[in-house]
């Protein structure tokens, strides 16, 4: 009882520290603190990890992007939605950064790079193998950010705010640009770019050279054929 009411007062402190909008998160607890505040009702206990994803990953981007304070996070949180079981709220936030800022998948990447999974051990040796993976991996977030630049460009030409962190489908539905039959390929490829970009599932290096090849031609038909406005 002595340990729960510990934790609760260091909660609350850190709460406290961080209801200022101008003041800096001090390190990823009191950023999910903040975010267990703010982003509305979530799972209690071991859910809760589970629903804030790794929030020590967004805390060290946020740092390094300049945006580590309660105020600058804001339009981020406001724009999470609520299905947490099928995208964690920082794995969320994340993505809505990476989409602003290209630049900054290379900036993520070094960070989760170097931040592995609680429990992982040291990473083998790169083999062979492990080197085609690395090469096809940047060949493949090089054309999904060719993608999300062209898809971006041609939703303001519609008259359209992209607010989703990444060409949904309900907006390259919205914006008629792709038949359906390219839409669903776009969607798979999205499901993929999602578990790299995160560290949640690596495809093999045919794989990904495959689907970058594949949103590659998607691109270029976009570019080469730009939609006329309805």
């Amino acid at each position: 009882m002595a340990g729960e009411i510990a934790l609760e007062r260091l909660q609350r402190g850190g709460e406290s520290r961080i209801a200022t909008g101008e003041r800096e998160f001090s390190n990823h607890f009191d950023l999910a603190a903040h975010l267990l505040a703010e982003a509305g009702p979530i799972p209690s206990g071991s859910a809760a990890d589970t629903a804030l994803g790794r929030v020590d990953l967004l805390f060290e981007l946020l740092k390094q992007v300049g945006l580590a304070t309660p105020s600058q996070l804001q339009p981020y949180v406001a724009a999470l939605h609520g299905d947490i079981e099928r995208r964690p709220l920082a794995d969320q936030i994340i993505d809505q950064l990476l989409a602003e800022d290209e630049a900054r998948y290379k900036i993520y990447e070094d960070i989760r790079t170097n931040r592995p999974t609680p429990g992982d051990s040291e990473p083998p040796e790169r083999d062979e193998e492990q080197r085609a993976i690395d090469k096809a991996l940047g060949f493949f977030v090089a054309q999904w950010i060719a993608f999300e630049r062209a898809v971006r460009r041609i939703t303001l030409q519609r008259g359209y705010n992209p607010t989703a962190p990444f060409p949904s489908f309900r907006m390259l539905d919205k914006i008629g640009v792709l038949d359906e039959k390219t839409r669903k390929e776009v969607e798979f490829i999205r499901r993929m770019r999602n578990n790299v970009v995160h560290g949640i599932e690596t495809p093999d290096s045919a794989s990904l050279e495959d689907a970058g090849e594949r949103i590659q031609a998607i691109t270029a038909a976009l570019n080469s054929n730009p939609p006329v406005d309805p």
